[in-house]
């Protein structure tokens, strides 16, 4: 499972950290380590928001109904993967390396 960061305080408030270990930031902050083959999200799970890819490297991929994986892209530091509208993500996202990545709001993106 995927770990919250916030265990220093937010850069936007200067409150104390966040909830460790759970996915309940408000923090618009809200940050994600990663180890390397740990996955970001999947195919089917709810769009939570789009990241920011911090540091490390990401492999975004599609794995099709016969099961063989396809790269889609892969995401290096400054860029954003979790776009979309649906309400699922139709890819999947996993580290390649150690990363670190921010998850963005969508007014903060259109900004």
């Amino acid at each position: 499972m995927l770990e919250t960061l916030h265990n220093s305080p937010c850069e936007e408030t200067a409150s104390a950290p966040c909830g460790a270990n759970d996915n309940t930031c408000a923090c618009r902050h809200a940050r994600r380590h990663l180890e390397r083959g740990d996955i970001l999200y999947q195919k089917g799970d709810t769009r939570s928001g789009m990241y920011q890819v911090e540091s490390g490297a990401l492999c975004q991929y599609m794995v099709w109904d016969e099961g063989q994986p396809e790269v889609v892209e892969y995401a290096f530091p400054g860029d954003i993967v979790g776009l979309g509208v649906l309400d699922t993500h139709v890819s999947s996202a996993q580290a390649m390396t150690r990363a670190t990545v921010r998850q963005v709001s969508s007014a903060e993106f259109r900004d």
